[in-house]
């Protein structure tokens, strides 16, 4: 399944940020979340570090193959 991802501002790691519901229209148009006017704060799984994110930071990531891990 695609998702929705950010950068991570400290480390620079890719992280999930949402799941893209399996759907034809989704495969060719996906509706990115909403967020507020200000953004949204996240944290990195990886390094733990918390920043507030905005629309324009989203990344698509299409589904990897099982053996690309």
């Amino acid at each position: 399944m695609a998702t929705w991802a950010l950068i991570c501002k400290r480390c620079g790691r890719i992280f999930e940020y949402s799941a893209i519901p399996d759907s034809l229209a989704n495969h060719f148009f996906p509706q990115k979340p909403q967020f507020a006017k200000e953004g949204v704060q996240c944290t990195c799984p990886n390094c733990e570090a918390r920043f507030i994110y905005q629309l324009s930071d989203l990344r698509y990531q299409a589904m990897q193959n099982p053996g690309q891990r």
